[in-house]
């Protein structure tokens, strides 16, 4: 045992000492014998001390203590061992915490960068708008002042002229009859009228090109965005399968402070730094939160075993994890960031994307129409145009099909290089655009929209640039050239636009999606380029198709890995994934055009499947559409074995318009009677 000195203390003795009474210690406080051992205090004391500073103490005489001493010190040696153990597993854990903390200092820093450069590319946008508008009013008024002064130069020299005119009649009027005399003052004074108001009209006015200064309270504002700080664990971390208490057995031994926690060394430190080590056998999965769309997890896709399940398959979107994690089923890979995944939701949980009563529609089917449109199943097609051709009405190789707010059918004519407009019936309205890089021409042009104004968005597929006309066809702007930078495009293939009016463009092989305003400033991406793929992905995402949800969140149509993504309307995070390569009615062979109703229903060209799939908006399926007449039973005129759909639209009143091309193989052998564009 041991002592210290101090009120009732004494200087340590050995429990079997031997010595005289003599040679005893005694108590620095009261000069007498140390005889007793305080069990409360753990130190040897004075019968003075038992008295007074250790009253009420449990105290027994040091003679009796050699009884049982064996025991206790081999109980205090297995303690010390546990604590050792203990310690050091503390130790081990801080070393994990300490490369934690660097990983995680890394990512933070990382995510603050891009979460500023949002900041400092809306003041760049800002600022470069403004110069250009300096710009804008410095030519104008330059130019304004030039016809000024170009006006007042040929009123100078008129005005010569005719002083001239009536110099010389003053001398001649002698010998001018009365009628050339008359005619001389009249063209004179006419003149000098004519000049007068020219030099009234070109009076060159003085004006100043202001700049009106930004509000600079919003700078502190800015400079209290966002926070850095520490929490005691990262959000959906799964705790260690450790014993509970781990070290509380201690607690009675060495009395040490706090209670143990679950799989945590409490007992001997008081309290777990990290809130949940692992034990012995334990282990533990941590989950960060899904960055800036460069981590994401997807569910391991399992394969159904009997008929039944290959038939009706997985019903609801499956949520995506928020990071990282422990293994899951089927050896615990296959995410897309790596790893295992730890589900944020239960595996009962879904996601639907139908709009929510009370709040703002983000998303509609048609912008800007006044119907409520919803899809509505179809046996057949009721009506199918579109020939073959480079005529008016006639299409070669199209893609994008979308309908305008008046039920206007809108085509990108890809191979023709233009936009084709037909009335609800089929019949053609007007074209505009020609092959080229000048405003208003294409090349290969591929995905189309409307927004709520009436305007047209174009994608230019390899121009790699959107263009934006006016409802007749009128070019009014254009956004984006070939990089990787924001606001650049490699090969960009769909459009969609949400109520707010700004433009989603999927760019396929920089393996995004971008975000713009109406005007086609850059806002935000989605960037699925890095991630590390899994042996059940083919590639990395490949976005074809893109729409708005009635709530604003977004579905892409991953054309290379056969499913669809969900991404949150602020494109932060992945929320679900539905689907897998499959011809059965939840799987998925080249998706690529999508669209939903208001109701949120989401229709999906499933191409290579040769059909089109309706879902309800937890992704359970409704009903298919197939293309290939022999399907559907109906062997319509225009109608091909071998047509794939490749974008859909829906009329204001809920029938489903359908773009097909042929297949690959197919092209050279297509009957002159087939039809591109059908209606169901």
């Amino acid at each position: 045992g041991g002592g210290g000195s101090g009120a009732g203390g004494g200087n340590v003795v050995g429990v079997n000492s031997g010595a005289g009474v003599l040679s005893e210690p005694h108590c620095d406080v009261h000069g007498e014998v140390l005889r007793y051992l305080c069990e409360s205090c753990k130190k040897v004391v004075c019968q003075e001390c038992t008295l007074w500073e250790h009253k009420d103490h449990s105290c027994i005489p040091v003679s009796s203590v050699q009884h049982g001493a064996s025991d206790k010190i081999l109980s205090i040696l297995e303690s010390g061992k546990l604590g050792t153990k203990y310690i050091k597993a503390s130790i081990d854990r801080a070393v994990t915490y300490s490369q934690a903390v660097e990983r995680d200092a890394m990512e933070a820093s990382a995510r603050i960068r891009k979460a500023m450069r949002h900041f400092i590319l809306a003041a760049e946008d800002r600022e470069r708008t403004l110069l250009e508008r300096v710009d804008k009013f410095r030519q104008q008024k330059l130019t304004s002042l030039s016809d000024q002064m170009a006006g007042l130069r040929a009123a100078l020299a008129g005005l010569s002229q005719t002083s001239d005119m009536l110099t010389k009649a003053l001398d001649a009027v002698p010998l001018m009859s009365s009628m050339e005399i008359a005619k001389t003052l009249t063209t004179g004074e006419n003149q000098m009228e004519q000049f007068a108001a020219m030099y009234k009209n070109l009076q060159p006015k003085e004006e100043f090109i202001t700049f009106v200064a930004p509000n600079f309270e919003l700078l502190q504002e800015i400079r209290m965005q966002g926070d850095v700080m520490l929490v005691g664990q990262r959000s959906n971390s799964v705790s260690s399968n450790g014993s509970s208490g781990g070290m509380s057995c201690l607690q009675g031994n060495l009395g040490s402070g706090g209670g143990g926690g679950s799989g945590g060394a409490g007992g001997m430190l008081g309290s777990s730094n990290g809130g949940g080590g692992g034990g012995a056998g334990g282990s533990s999965v941590v989950s960060g939160g899904l960055g800036g769309g460069n981590i994401l997890t997807r569910r391991p896709i399992v394969r159904s075993t009997t008929p039944a399940q290959q038939r009706i398959g997985s019903s609801t979107w499956e949520p995506m994890g928020k990071g990282a994690g422990g293994g899951g089923s089927g050896g615990g890979s296959g995410g897309i960031g790596g790893g295992g995944v730890s589900l944020g939701s239960s595996p009962g949980s879904s996601f639907g994307i139908g709009p929510i009563p009370g709040a703002p529609i983000m998303g509609q089917c048609i912008p800007g129409c006044g119907n409520h449109v919803s899809t509505k199943p179809a046996v057949g097609p009721s009506l199918t145009f579109g020939f073959d051709g480079h005529e008016d009405g006639q299409v070669s190789r199209p893609w994008g099909i979308t309908v305008d707010k008046d039920g206007h059918i809108l085509v990108a004519d890809r191979r023709n290089n233009r936009v084709q407009i037909f009335y609800p019936d089929g019949t053609f309205k007007l074209k505009f655009g020609s092959k080229g890089t000048a405003n208003g021409q294409f090349d290969l042009p591929a995905g189309i929209c409307t927004d709520g104004q009436g305007r047209i968005i174009v994608v230019d597929k390899d121009n790699h640039r959107v263009q934006v006309f006016s409802a007749t066809g009128v070019f009014l702007l254009k956004f984006g050239s070939y990089g990787k930078e924001c606001g650049q495009f490699q090969y960009p293939w769909d459009v969609a636009v949400n109520t707010k009016g700004e433009i989603l463009v999927t760019d396929s092989r920089n393996h995004r999606i971008q975000l713009f305003s109406p005007d086609g400033l850059f806002i935000s991406r989605f960037s699925f380029d890095g991630v590390n793929h899994s042996r059940y992905l083919k590639g990395l995402t490949t976005p074809r198709g893109a729409c708005f949800t009635p709530q604003g969140d977004i579905i892409i149509s991953d054309f290379e890995n056969h499913r669809l993504l969900l991404i949150d309307a602020t494109l932060s995070k992945v929320l679900a994934a539905k689907g897998h390569e499959g011809s059965a009615v939840h799987e998925f062979s080249r998706p690529s055009g999508i669209c939903c109703d208001d109701d949120g229903r989401v229709i999906v060209a499933d191409s290579k499947n040769q059909r089109v799939l309706i879902f309800t908006p937890q992704l359970e399926f409704l009903w298919a559409t197939e293309i290939r007449p022999s399907s559907n039973g109906l062997h319509a005129i225009g109608m091909d074995e071998k047509d794939r759909p490749s974008d859909v639209a829906l009329l204001p009143d809920g029938r489903l318009v359908v773009m097909v091309e042929t297949s690959p193989d197919a092209r050279d052998q297509c009957s002159p009677q087939k039809t591109f564009i059908q209606i169901y």
